[in-house]
């Protein structure tokens, strides 16, 4: 059983028209081309290749450095989706064991060093790891911030669909009480942000608010995610 289908069958009884639409239409194909999979994973492949066999020295507090964040902007300047956040980065890549901190410097896992220059790899492996967290709730808000980037339905709502979804799902804040917007986006804040600064999740600054949506690499990247097998 894929992510997916997890999804569907752990939602029968309560899922809402809105999920039912949601899952039939994040299963349709969108095969991501090897540029488009290039692209996404430039930013955790940059932050793989900067910290190398050496490692980055963290600050006291346990921080990247400014000057890593000062050349990722160099590096990724150019980009129409806006620079990514070495911080968010590095805070899912320490997540699924890519980077670990040993005695204060930032390392390669083995298998971060088995990743390194290896575009269509990590994109896989991003892929398999994104909802593997360490708290089950956290995992099930990320597949279903997957799912509305699969659907191509990722709009201004999108935190309250992670709450009722999580909802519909059993989850509780304390007793019978449903999460609330804040405490279930703060159950994928970190995978969120990542998506961000890998392009998955695209912003626009109109007048009035900043509008967000999933992008075609963000579309590809979740409906591969969904198809993987559920741990």
């Amino acid at each position: 059983m894929n992510v997916i289908e997890e999804l569907a069958a752990r939602t029968s009884a309560t899922k809402t028209d809105l999920i039912r639409e949601l899952i039939e239409r994040a299963q349709a194909v969108a095969p991501a081309s090897p540029s488009d999979r290039a692209a996404f994973v430039r930013p955790t492949s940059w932050l793989l290749d900067a910290v190398g066999s050496a490692g980055i020295p963290l600050t006291a507090s346990g921080t990247l450095p400014s000057d890593v964040a000062e050349r990722m902007l160099i590096e990724f300047s150019g980009l129409e989706s806006g620079v990514p956040s070495a911080k968010s980065i590095a805070d899912q890549l320490r997540a699924i064991a890519l980077v670990t901190v040993r005695d204060g410097i930032l390392v390669r896992t083995r298998t971060g060093d088995s990743l390194a220059g290896r575009p269509d790899e990590t994109w896989a492996h991003l892929a398999r790891t994104i909802a593997i967290t360490r708290h089950a709730i956290s995992s099930d808000g990320v597949k279903l911030l997957l799912l509305l980037l699969a659907a191509d339905a990722f709009d201004k709502n999108y935190q309250q669909f992670i709450a009722d979804g999580l909802d519909a799902l059993g989850w509780r804040s304390t007793g019978t009480e449903p999460l609330s917007q804040f405490d279930a986006f703060e159950s994928v804040l970190v995978q969120y942000r990542f998506l961000v600064s890998s392009g998955a999740i695209g912003t626009d600054a109109l007048a009035d608010r900043l509008v967000t949506f999933a992008t075609p690499i963000g579309i590809a990247f979740a409906r591969e995610a969904l198809a993987v097998e559920s741990s």
